[in-house]
């Protein structure tokens, strides 16, 4: 059994409407089941969802996320051992993602009332994923 004391926010583009927005809240809490079930047994605290501008800049190696006043994140790919492909990471045991991750450096800075931090020159991960619901 996982429990933990994560404290957690929904930012959601202002360009869904309600239906939408309330279809991802029910996706994100693990309401709707799948992997993100996992990670809400963490969860001791979820917030109001806010209701933001979103924007999103994928520059090949370069990843952009932008939230105006609350926050900012890039990462940038890792040159793998050959000098010409990314460094990547695969077999792990926890993923809700795809099975192969590219290793990034990046820069985080959070302004949001509830998550006010900067993690500056750390990893990160990101893959390409595909999430279906089977019926």
């Amino acid at each position: 059994m996982y429990s933990g004391d994560w404290t957690q926010v929904f930012y959601l583009d202002h360009l869904a409407d309600k239906l939408q927005h309330t279809a991802l809240e029910t996706i994100f809490s693990g309401k709707a089941g799948g992997p993100w079930t996992i990670l809400n047994r963490f969860v001791a605290e979820q917030l109001e969802s806010r209701i933001v501008p979103i924007h999103f800049e994928d520059h090949g190696k370069k990843k952009h996320l932008f939230v105006p006043e609350f926050l900012e994140s890039t990462v940038v790919a890792i040159r793998g051992h050959d000098d010409e492909n990314d460094a990547t990471i695969s077999n792990l045991h926890n993923v809700i993602h795809g099975p192969v991750h590219i290793l990034s450096r990046g820069r985080t800075k959070s302004t949001d009332r509830a998550f006010t931090f900067t993690n500056q020159d750390t990893h990160g991960l990101y893959s390409k994923f595909d999430w279906k619901v089977s019926t």
